[in-house]
């Protein structure tokens, strides 16, 4: 087993305690802030609230924050370097946000081809739609991510105890680290597009109509140049392949 309960400590620690290494702006509340600078990719750490990234038709990209009633202790904030668009938020006290107090909103210009799109949620929940990337990257701790129509080369998701709920096109390798909680991924093509290595704890890790329960580790060798490797402690992966042509 690769160290993945580490790996969940620290994203825990990355999204409670966030170092800006360039000047944070701050969105006024309720209005969208247009994000001028050239971005080729995106990095988000959230640490809580709600997160929604949506496609929209300007060419360039939109910051918006809606703080509820539960918002003392939270700062939302975003800064361009390196052409990577960085975009926090930051737990500033022992405040807890409950659903729908904090609302924050990341506009991508349809048709955007991404680089990479990084996201690592701590107790945060996500909704992202329709994002296009070379690398794909998802790291949640609590909360539950949802992924609607995504589409990447190559795609990497550490879990600690939340929902990730997935559905799009993973072109190319997939890497799957879960501890806990539930990783649903729902791909188009067929299930002998790629290669598979599993392996479980006490965990369960389901393909199609087969399920690999407690102790487990398979290889499937479908000689592609497709390879997903899934590791499962103690939650559950859940993998559907559909063919919608």
């Amino acid at each position: 087993m690769k160290k993945i309960l580490g790996t969940i400590i620290a994203i825990s620690t990355m999204v409670l305690t966030i170092v800006i290494s360039f000047i944070p702006v701050k969105a006024a509340e309720n209005d969208i802030t247009i994000i001028k600078a050239a971005v080729t990719s995106v990095d988000i750490v959230f640490g809580g609230g709600d997160l929604y990234v949506i496609p929209w038709e300007q060419e360039s990209f939109g910051f918006k924050v809606e703080l509820g009633k539960n918002s003392n202790g939270y700062e939302y904030t975003y800064y361009v370097k390196n052409n990577i668009l960085y975009v926090e938020g930051s737990q500033k006290s022992g405040n807890v946000s409950n659903k729908g107090d904090n609302k924050v909103y990341l506009y991508i210009p349809a048709n955007k081809k991404l680089d990479t799109f990084n996201v690592t949620s701590g107790n945060a929940n996500a909704q992202i739609e329709k994002v296009d990337c070379h690398k794909l990257q998802v790291e949640v701790s609590l909360g539950t991510v949802t992924l609607q129509e995504f589409t990447t080369v190559d795609a990497g998701i550490v879990m600690g105890a939340g929902t990730i709920n997935a559905e799009g096109e993973i072109k190319g390798n997939s890497d799957i680290l879960c501890a806990g909680g539930t990783v649903n991924i729902k791909l188009t093509g067929e299930i002998k597009d790629h290669d598979y290595s599993l392996e479980t704890l006490f965990g369960k890790i389901r393909i199609g109509n087969v399920t690999y329960g407690i102790m487990s580790e398979q290889k499937i060798n479908n000689n592609t140049n497709s390879k997903f490797d899934f590791e499962c402690v103690s939650g559950v992966i859940n993998l559907d392949i559909i063919n919608y042509q």
